[in-house]
């Protein structure tokens, strides 16, 4: 195709004949260019129109699986969030339970002779989670 159009170049600019006139030379290369140029735009849109095609698609398999990670790590985050509540409620539970039974195990007089003792009950456990206070 390069060599056709500076063929065509040539002739246009050594030769003397118009380049509208149809029985030349240079008018029958000038159009067999033309018509290639038209035949490879022709196919450029077409590879073009593909291209789109096959991107388009890639493009919504994409958009469905970053959908489909992001449900299910939405449902692995909910579903970690609840066995961690279910956990810990149930560790809860058992101390309450425990401070509970301890209530009731413990005779009246003897968390007024025990200050320990009494100020774990007063707290409701939350001494065993905290470090032992230094007596002044």
């Amino acid at each position: 195709m390069l060599d056709v159009a500076s063929e065509v170049i040539d002739l246009m600019a050594l030769s003397s004949t118009n380049a509208t006139d149809t029985s030349s030379q240079v008018y029958r290369k000038w159009l067999l260019l033309t018509t290639l140029a038209d035949d490879v735009a022709a196919r450029l849109n077409l590879i073009d129109g593909a291209i789109q095609g096959v991107l388009n698609q890639r493009v919504t398999q994409s958009q469905a699986l970053c959908i489909l990670t992001f449900v299910a790590l939405v449902l692995a985050t909910c579903a970690c969030l609840a066995a961690y509540v279910v956990l810990a409620i149930r560790k809860l539970q058992r101390e309450a339970r425990a401070l509970t039974t301890l209530l009731y195990l413990i005779s009246h007089p003897m968390p007024k002779e025990l200050r320990e003792i009494n100020r774990f009950l007063e707290s409701g456990g939350l001494t065993l989670h905290t470090a032992p206070e230094e007596e002044s």
